[in-house]
């Protein structure tokens, strides 16, 4: 429903009227295996393609309101831009902690490129992201009257499994938009 809103937003005879109601209980059916999720996903990923590309000529336009300069925009950032490059940065980071581990056990002829401050800041960083992670996940949680702070246990496990599979969604999704009709 909100796939068919977003896709015809500009085809509304007037501008829509939202009220928020904190009480509310949304239902949905919830996938019960990772194929089912891994579809839900492709579903969803592939919908923002397609409203994306159908307001394309609304992105980064201020004539378009805040949906031209800051929705499509964070959108187009954070859901398809910054997530097709991620994969490369996990894979130069775990890359080089492997390299770099390989050349302290000496069992392979690999040239010392990288110092050990290099290695530490990258894992500074790398910790610095997911402490990020964790607090807004809390500042989520504390917004929320009676959730269960249990959901967070396995946020760590979630961000390196769920964004692996996100990562193959969303080449997916792109693969079979770009794909002729």
């Amino acid at each position: 429903m909100i796939k068919r809103w977003f896709i015809n937003l500009f085809d509304l005879p007037q501008t829509p009227f939202f009220v928020y109601d904190e009480e509310a209980i949304g239902r949905t059916q919830a996938p019960e295996s990772v194929g089912a999720l891994v579809r839900q996903r492709f579903r969803w990923t592939f919908g923002t393609l397609q409203a994306l590309w159908k307001h394309r000529d609304t992105l980064g336009r201020a004539r378009y309101g805040t949906l031209g300069a800051v929705a499509l925009p964070n959108i187009f950032l954070f859901q398809i831009l910054l997530p097709l490059f991620s994969p490369v940065i996990d894979l130069l980071f775990l890359g080089s902690l492997a390299l770099w581990g390989l050349a302290h056990l000496h069992s392979a002829r690999i040239p010392q490129l990288w110092t050990g401050a290099d290695v530490e800041r990258s894992v500074v960083f790398f910790a610095g992201f997911m402490l990020i992670d964790l607090l807004t996940c809390v500042v989520a949680f504390s917004l929320e009257k009676g959730e269960d702070w249990w959901l967070l246990s396995p946020l760590v496990l979630q961000r390196f499994y769920y964004r692996q599979m996100m990562y193959v969604v969303l080449f997916r999704s792109l693969v079979h938009a770009a794909a002729p009709a």
